[in-house]
């Protein structure tokens, strides 16, 4: 038990690492956002001075006005990379969330002495904008936090909200008080557009995570709240 158990830690800890590096990405873009245009801006000025001196046919400018486009060419294409390499990868409909979820919930059961039941009212098709491994680690998540309680009881479900749907899943368990769910549960909701809460529910805290329903195959930028 204890070997599945670190292992599981261990691949949430490996999309931790990701989840980390795509916030750092989105703070760089966000710290290079306005000096990038600045800089931009200094570049295409020089570029138009170069070409204005090539209007004036500068004795003995050729040479300089070549150096300074060659150079104002690379500059920008270089500005452009940097930009690119810093900017969050759009992200596209994940796996069908069901499968996913109770595939890893049933890994998770290995790993904890917790009875774990699970509900799955949520069709097999619906997609979340969370991927595969983001999936599994939610799931496993959603035990190990809770590995100190005698039941856990997770449902999984579809509710519509405002005309809208969305995906729920919810976990309760029969610890005596609450305790701060896992941070990377938190942060898997951000990315997938979602919201994650934990309250007192009628035997214990009740953790819910909502994901809104994504099945179309176009890509789609999320900005998280």
């Amino acid at each position: 038990m204890l070997a599945a158990r670190l292992a599981i830690v261990e691949r949430i800890h490996a999309v931790e690492l990701r989840l980390a590096r795509i916030e750092q990405a989105r703070l760089a873009l966000e710290l290079l956002g306005g000096q990038a245009h600045q800089l931009g801006n200094a570049i295409q000025i020089v570029d138009l001075a170069s070409l204005e001196l090539e209007r004036r046919q500068v004795p003995d400018a050729a040479e300089l006005v070549g150096d300074i486009r060659t150079a104002t060419t690379a500059a920008l294409s270089s500005l452009r990379a940097i930009v690119g390499l810093a900017r969050p990868a759009s992200r596209v409909a994940g796996p069908p969330v069901a499968p996913v979820i109770r595939a890893a919930i049933a890994e998770a059961r290995q790993a904890v002495a917790s009875a774990v039941e699970v509900r799955v009212e949520l069709d097999d098709t619906v997609t979340s904008l969370l991927a595969r491994d983001e999936l599994e680690a939610l799931a496993l998540a959603s035990v190990l936090d809770a590995a100190d309680a005698a039941r856990i009881e997770i449902v999984l479900r579809e509710r519509l909200i405002e005309g809208a749907r969305w995906i729920e899943l919810v976990r309760t368990d029969d610890r005596a008080s609450a305790t701060t769910f896992a941070a990377v549960i938190g942060e898997l909701a951000k990315v997938g557009d979602g919201e994650a809460s934990i309250a007192p529910g009628r035997t214990g805290p009740e953790l819910a995570v909502a994901l809104p329903v994504y099945s179309s195959s176009s890509s789609y930028h999320s900005t998280g709240s």
